[in-house]
């Protein structure tokens, strides 16, 4: 689920499953005005998000929010942040094998 800002946007909501207590590798990607995510190599989510929605905030909160609302139960681990959206190719390649 990605859920961003606190507006009247919904929230964009893939189809892939993570069974409880199993490690996943999820890649997430902002270019322009959309976010795309990936689960173990599949793409799960494509979705508009504006320009200035995620971009402009001075924190960045990885596996929960800074008002504890909605924070990630499990462990997160090996977290790489890149300066530039990702291509497919380059998502690819970061998958394990």
């Amino acid at each position: 689920m990605l859920l961003h800002g606190t507006g009247p946007e919904p929230a964009a909501l893939g189809r892939g499953v993570v069974p409880r207590w199993t490690w996943a590798h999820v890649v997430f990607v902002r270019a322009g005005d959309r976010v795309r995510v990936w689960l173990d190599g599949n793409l799960d989510i494509d979705a508009p998000c504006p320009p200035g929605r995620l971009g402009n905030h001075p924190c960045l909160f990885l596996g929960g929010r800074c008002d504890n609302e909605s924070n990630w139960e499990g462990r997160i681990d090996e977290v790489a942040v890149f300066d530039r959206a990702l291509t497919d190719a380059e998502v690819a390649r970061l998958r394990p094998r």
